[in-house]
């Protein structure tokens, strides 16, 4: 719970079928399954409390129901990104949940921890007293950027001194690795947050999405270094 009394719910969409990775949610990255790594990393937050995971896979229930979470059965229709919009998958998912407060989590960012989640919900408790609506994980980017027309977009070319990266006005894209926002407000806006969402920032390390066998076998090697480290 945060701020004393308002429950909150983790919810990983994870559905069986994946366009770009075959079966991604049920890869395998350090002995251990994305999903299952997911709600494990959830589970350790002691201001989770319920994970809800929403599927339309066997192999997915089974792991959810052996690790303790709650499963909830989604609709063919409602997994199928070539019919059905972001906005009712969201809608469907957090239409059927209770609870207060839901943090979205989605298992393709594995390096995403408890102590992560933790902190992104404590700073919603705090951001929402100051009127923002929600929050997003974002990550900073301070690089030269060009539009897709060729134009600069945070930066004057040939200006004199050259302008270094670090000195440019940063650019923050939204990671998807983390989204808070009250339940009945996502119900409402079928959205992953509001008009008015806390930046809350990741690094890149830790925000790093796995959407390509490219990105779960570089995942693999970053694990394998972090198990040599330790």
């Amino acid at each position: 719970m945060i701020n004393g009394n308002k429950s909150v719910v983790a919810i990983i969409p994870a559905k069986g079928v994946s366009r770009r990775v075959h079966a991604k949610n049920l890869r395998m990255l350090g002995g251990m399954s994305l999903i299952e790594r997911k709600i494990k990393q959830l589970a350790s937050c002691n201001l989770i409390d319920q994970i809800i995971v929403g599927s339309d896979s066997d192999d997915i229930r089974q792991i959810t129901q052996r690790n303790g979470a709650e499963y909830l059965n989604r609709e063919p229709y409602f997994c199928d990104e070539s019919r059905c919009s972001a906005n009712e998958m969201i809608e469907d998912l957090v239409s059927r949940v209770s609870g207060d407060i839901v943090l979205w989590a989605h298992c393709t960012n594995p390096f995403v921890e408890a102590s992560d989640y933790a902190r992104a919900l404590s700073a919603f408790a705090t951001a929402s007293a100051d009127g923002y609506d929600s929050l997003m994980s974002v990550t900073r980017l301070q690089s030269h950027i060009w539009t897709a027309n060729k134009k600069p977009l945070n930066f004057e070319p040939l200006k004199r001194p050259h302008q270094l990266a670090s000195t440019l006005e940063p650019i923050f894209f939204q990671d998807g690795a983390i989204f808070v926002q009250p339940r009945m407000n996502m119900v409402e806006n079928s959205y992953f947050y509001g008009l008015s969402p806390y930046f809350f920032e990741l690094s890149g390390m830790i925000s790093f999405d796995v959407n390509t066998m490219d990105d779960l076998a570089l995942a693999e090697c970053i694990m394998e270094k972090s198990r040599r480290v330790d």
